[in-house]
């Protein structure tokens, strides 16, 4: 599937080649936050092992399905979530996040930085979608929460949780390496300004939207077949093989864009 493109783009370049951008003072935001995504392209593969990741990403394809068939409270309780018998909106946010904190947690458990990213991209994705898909010609009570995320159990809609998720996951990545660089740069004729930065962070959020616009459909297609024609269950063994193909397919966006003659 094609993407808007954000002009012409460097062909791909290591991180110290990253680096080289910055000293060059001319160089396009959009340019840097191509380089930066090859950058981090190998990370993103690992994240598929980590407990934590696998844990955010069983939430979002567990919890509706919970809410939709036992109720909120019920529901929320058998992906380990206590709430009261109405929760708000918060409350069902802040039990997903103390969900996954408790895998976090485990003794033993190998965790990475990118398990605290994909828990805070999970509750995000979540907290986005129920504002955005539930209802908008007045404030929303509980209730229509809870209708909201029931709702989220059809494919169509796990596909549009799996795409913000993995494109926060992505822009966090991302982050995570340019935040240890650019403030080096700040003031001088590099990066000149706070502005510069915001600007930066801009292109480089939307430059991870629009290459993981492919999770949509895939996400929808993989949801629909495993849950309503295969029957199996959203585990941590089916959501791994998910991952494993979601980031190589991202990657693979990053790469299209990462060549300055190549087409989506």
């Amino acid at each position: 599937m094609g993407h808007v493109r954000l002009g012409r783009i460097p062909a791909t370049r290591q991180w110290k080649q990253v680096i080289e951008y910055l000293k060059l003072g001319d160089i396009s935001v959009t340019q840097l936050a191509t380089a930066v995504a090859d950058a981090s392209e190998k990370s993103l593969i690992k994240a598929t092992s980590d407990p934590v990741f696998l844990e955010a990403l069983c939430m979002l394809g567990k919890l509706p399905q919970m809410v939709k068939e036992h109720g909120v409270q019920a529901g929320l309780a058998k992906v380990g979530i206590q709430v009261s018998a109405n929760p708000s909106a918060v409350e069902i946010l802040t039990g997903v996040n103390s969900a996954i904190e408790t895998v976090q947690r485990t003794p033993g458990a190998k965790t990475t930085d990118l398990g605290e990213m994909a828990k805070q991209a999970a509750v995000h994705a979540l907290s986005e979608a129920i504002n955005d898909f539930g209802p908008q010609l007045w404030t929303p009570n509980n209730t229509d929460v809870h209708t909201t995320v029931a709702s989220f159990a059809a494919p169509e809609k796990f596909g549009e949780l799996a795409y913000r998720f993995f494109a926060n996951v992505a822009e966090r990545n991302l982050k995570y390496y340019t935040d240890r660089m650019i403030p080096h740069y700040l003031g001088s004729d590099r990066v000149k300004s706070v502005g510069d930065m915001a600007g930066f962070d801009n292109a480089l959020g939307l430059h991870c939207k629009e290459a993981a616009l492919i999770m949509r459909p895939f996400a929808k297609d993989w949801h629909g077949k495993l849950v309503f024609q295969s029957k199996k269950p959203i585990d941590a063994k089916n959501v791994k093989g998910f991952a494993d193909v979601s980031f190589k397919k991202i990657n693979k966006e990053f790469a299209i864009r990462g060549n300055a003659n190549g087409t989506a």
